[in-house]
């Protein structure tokens, strides 16, 4: 169990360096005039403060068990230094933040960004340290979250929407029903495939494919999804989770979807321009 719990790590948690130009920081991001006090960048997965004073960067986050392990195991840091050189500003996540999160923030947040990926951390030894007793509380302290979701707008309601194989959909009609999408659907969602942060696993061509489930539905083929159930699998506590989205229109997280990936398909659909609105419940 440890070794692959120690693999996710490796595969989740390795240390990147984000870079932007001083100008770009300074216009974009901190001159931005949606950005509220110290919040430079805000999602429904995290958001991130800057202290001007002490020359810090915050996140704010739920728990993502791949965090909760890692803030165990290596020394606690109350924020990220800024680095700056004449013309460059960066921060380095030091292995705390997953390296997911700054492809995020590159693809649908601050888009004229430099990612580099820097030495994995062994992460064996430290769990071997970490008493189980420890880890299974860890562990159990991410499982209790509140559901988020989102819904996409349809301009138009259509009757026999089920019907789809004898039924003539406007051009941004979407939908996801049994075994068979809307061809707006399946192509937005090609489209998705192609942010960094939602590649498909291997060499697959798409992310995201029909369910087959009366519910109709997504099912996620991202390389993210595929990582996180090798390690959930090896987590018989954590329950096994499939990686599927259920639903036509309306997609909320439950046991067989992560609040992280909802929210990056959710992010990238804004992105490309589908009418989508978040809720909570």
């Amino acid at each position: 169990m440890l070794r692959t719990v120690s693999q996710y790590l490796n595969k989740t948690m390795q240390p990147a360096r984000i870079t932007f130009t001083k100008e770009y920081f300074k216009k974009e991001i901190l001159g931005n005039p949606n950005n509220k006090r110290n919040n430079i960048l805000s999602n429904p997965l995290f958001k991130i403060n800057y202290n001007a004073k002490n020359n810090l960067i915050n996140f704010k986050h739920y728990k993502n068990p791949n965090i909760s392990i890692v803030n165990y195991v290596l020394p606690f840091k109350f924020g990220i230094h800024l680095e700056e050189t004449s013309d460059l500003v960066s921060f380095s996540t030091n292995g705390l933040i997953p390296i997911r999160w700054l492809y995020m923030i590159r693809d649908f947040h601050w888009k004229y960004s430099m990612i580099e990926p820097l030495d994995k951390i062994d992460f064996m030894p430290l769990l071997n340290d970490l008493p189980q007793i420890t880890f299974n509380k860890i562990i159990s302290d991410t499982l209790i979250q509140d559901t988020i979701g989102f819904k996409v707008i349809n301009n138009i309601n259509i009757k026999d929407q089920l019907n789809i194989k004898n039924t003539t959909y406007p051009d941004t009609y979407w939908g996801t029903y049994n075994g068979v999408m809307t061809p707006y659907t399946k192509y937005i969602l090609d489209e998705c495939s192609k942010f960094e942060s939602l590649k498909p696993l291997y060499n697959l061509n798409s992310s995201y494919d029909s369910l087959y489930a009366n519910r109709g539905g997504i099912e996620i083929k991202t390389d993210a999804i595929y990582e996180f159930m090798k390690f959930n699998h090896s987590m018989p506590c954590m329950g096994f989770i499939k990686n599927e989205c259920g639903g036509h229109d309306t997609y909320n997280t439950d046991k067989d979807v992560t609040r992280e990936e909802l929210i990056c398909l959710y992010l990238a659909l804004k992105e490309l321009g589908v009418n989508v609105e978040i809720n909570n419940s």
